[in-house]
């Protein structure tokens, strides 16, 4: 077994016990996440970190993550260094470490802060319509247009990965799961496209483009339509997927 392991310069004090998480993930940590992937807690030297192990890759993404393409541990490290240097919340990268056995990687590991500051999410929007959170919405969609007119574009802008918190009455926002991201323009279609997957009424969402249209000084008409057409389509996809009724 060969490991390969890149440690931020300030936790490079953490490489003993960093550079053991592939033995010692099993057996020690907090789960804080078991799915496609697994999420523990870990306390080192009175760091309290996120430890994220990737489901183990197909041979052939065994093949590609070795030779051809950066792991998913390695991303989320470089996109989150990315986001907060371009002056955006992510919790703070501290490691990625992948194993190699028999010449291809079969593990990968990221590890990052443990951010309890940012305790709610886009989940809490599933239900319900604007009356009474026209603050938070309001904060939230010129966030993204902020997010987008830097050049940051999320993947996956799921509600899970959109973590928040008020301070003072006012929202600030935080992104996880970095893995899957792009830097460069966002044009407004593309933009208006990164609300596809969220959850709520149809009221939220115009209330939602009519802001982030503010924010980017476009139509307002244009943003509610885009938005509403991405959405029909992804979440079409969705139920049609799982088997489920649109």
């Amino acid at each position: 077994m060969k490991k390969l392991i890149t440690i931020h310069p300030a936790f490079l004090s953490l490489e003993p016990e960093l550079s053991r998480i592939p033995e010692n993930f099993d057996s020690q940590g907090e789960l804080l996440y078991r799915g496609r992937n697994t999420i523990k807690l870990f306390d080192m030297d009175y760091h309290i970190l996120n430890v994220k192990r990737y489901k183990r890759p197909s041979f052939c993404n065994r093949i590609i993550y070795t030779f051809f393409r950066k792991t998913k541990a390695e991303r989320a490290y470089l996109n989150s260094e990315e986001i907060v240097r371009r002056g955006f919340n992510s919790p703070q990268p501290v490691a990625w470490l992948a194993v190699r056995k028999g010449g291809l990687i079969t593990d990968a590991f990221y590890i990052s802060s443990h951010e309890d500051e940012y305790n709610r999410n886009m989940y809490e929007f599933g239900q319900g319509g604007t009356e009474g959170r026209e603050h938070i919405l309001t904060a939230f969609a010129r966030y993204t247009a902020a997010l987008h007119e830097a050049g940051i574009f999320h993947h996956d802008y799921s509600p899970g990965n959109i973590l928040f918190s008020l301070h003072n009455g006012r929202a600030e926002f935080c992104l996880v799961d970095t893995n899957r991201m792009s830097f460069g323009d966002v044009s407004i279609a593309r933009g208006c496209s990164a609300f596809a997957a969220l959850w709520g009424s149809a009221d939220i969402f115009e209330f939602i483009a009519d802001r982030y249209a503010d924010a980017r000084k476009t139509s307002a008409r244009l943003c509610r339509r885009l938005i509403s057409r991405r959405r029909k389509i992804f979440w079409r996809r969705y139920a049609s997927k799982h088997g489920m009724p649109y």
